[in-house]
């Protein structure tokens, strides 16, 4: 290992996403193929009646299923080089912040005071010098880590084939975007509000909502990640989502709970207790999916993903506190402003500015807030179909 300084990665991140959008627009074909297949077939079941009907309408072609197939795994390859590229960015995010530091440093000779002969200075600089750099060297070497965890990441994506390959496509994603986002605390001052209504977001989930039996509705990234729990685990679950609410209730004005402080310290300490449970990495790709509900308002997302994230990190940081000490540390970071709200403005503020019980704003009745490529945000396309009081396994 050389350095400090040290070397980003080789190839840019704009020529990898290049590499994945040549093989995203590789499946457009097919799926034109396969509309143009439908068309006709439609047209024709319309002209009969009965059992013709289901017959002409009802089967697809070898062909179709298998266009519709390849274009799916086309789809998922990309996004799995799209999601290497985050990887990269990563990785040259903290290059570049260990590179910085070795340049402040080396400006203040490593904080070596003056004194004694310049010979005398020139040795102490050297042996801290030598010190600074193995410290830096260990961080590199967890940036490399991490970015060959993130190729594991990648393969396992593109070796699940297309439709399980998707499910991790999406919870990977997810969590390398609010790494992305996370990275501005360290590297450009603390994050902003306006940071985390446009970066903690989640893609919509690709193959929508599901049904489950005594469970409710959840996103399919749930139901697959749901379907991989024994039966005491999902008792488990069904535990800590209730716990979450009557604890949420018994701290915070309870009558509305949604978009406010209740709703705040309830997705904390959701996922304290899952983190608890189930470990933090896990739970983190089990609230993204959770929140990957379509058509999920922006704001409500961008609120809970950040509030999430405050539980499981108070959780990591107090492995031997009680529940109660667990819900304690929540509701004072929810007092504390540490944890945002949605104001009545229509924008996210941080939780300490309204009072408990204050007028917040009903997210539901809001358009979202614009993104980059749709500025206009056509209120009809965001209705959030599920409130989080009726949604499922989650909070």
């Amino acid at each position: 290992m050389t350095g400090p300084p040290f070397e980003r990665y080789p190839v840019a991140s704009a020529t990898i996403r290049g590499n994945a959008d040549t093989v995203g627009n590789s499946s457009k074909p097919l799926v034109a193929v396969k509309n143009a297949m439908d068309g006709p077939r439609q047209r024709a079941a319309d002209a009969v009646d009965g059992t013709l009907d289901g017959a002409i309408a009802g089967p697809t072609d070898p062909a179709q299923r298998d266009a519709l197939t390849t274009a799916k795994g086309a789809d998922v390859c990309s996004g799995a080089i799209e999601l290497y590229a985050d990887y990269v960015d990563i990785f040259n995010y903290a290059v570049d912040d260990l590179n910085e530091r070795w340049a402040a440093a080396k400006e203040r000779d490593f904080d070596v005071p003056m004194g004694g002969s310049a010979e005398e200075h020139d040795g102490d600089v050297a042996e801290a010098k030598g010190k600074y750099a193995q410290e830096l060297r260990v961080e590199f070497g967890k940036a490399e880590k991490a970015l060959d965890d993130g190729a594991g990441d990648v393969a396992r994506v593109l070796n699940a084939g297309p439709d399980d390959g998707a499910v991790l496509l999406a919870n990977y994603g997810a969590s390398t975007a609010i790494v992305i986002a996370m990275n501005k605390i360290f590297s450009g001052g603390p994050i902003t509000l306006a940071d985390i209504e446009k970066e903690y977001q989640v893609e919509d989930d690709p193959d929508g909502l599901v049904n489950i039996p005594g469970v409710g509705t959840v996103t399919a990234s749930e139901a697959w990640m749901l379907g991989n729990l024994g039966i005491l685990a999902l008792l488990d679950m069904k535990d800590i989502k209730e716990d979450a609410f009557s604890t949420a209730d018994d701290r915070f004005t309870p009558e509305d709970q949604n978009d406010n402080h209740n709703d705040a310290f309830r997705h904390a300490y959701w996922n304290a207790l899952m983190t608890r449970r189930f470990g933090e990495d896990w739970t983190e790709d089990y609230t993204n999916a959770h929140e990957g509900i379509p058509g999920n308002n922006s704001l409500r997302e961008a609120m809970d993903l950040y509030n999430n994230g405050v539980g499981r990190r108070i959780a990591s940081e107090n492995p031997d506190a009680s529940d109660e000490e667990i819900a304690n540390l929540i509701e004072e970071a929810v007092r504390n402003g540490d944890m945002v709200v949605i104001g009545p403005d229509g924008h996210l503020v941080w939780s300490n500015t309204i009072e408990e019980g204050g007028e917040t704003a009903d997210s539901d009745n809001l358009p979202n807030p614009p993104q980059d490529g749709n500025p206009d945000n056509d209120p009809d396309s965001n209705a959030d179909p599920d409130s989080h009081n009726e949604h499922g396994s989650g909070s």
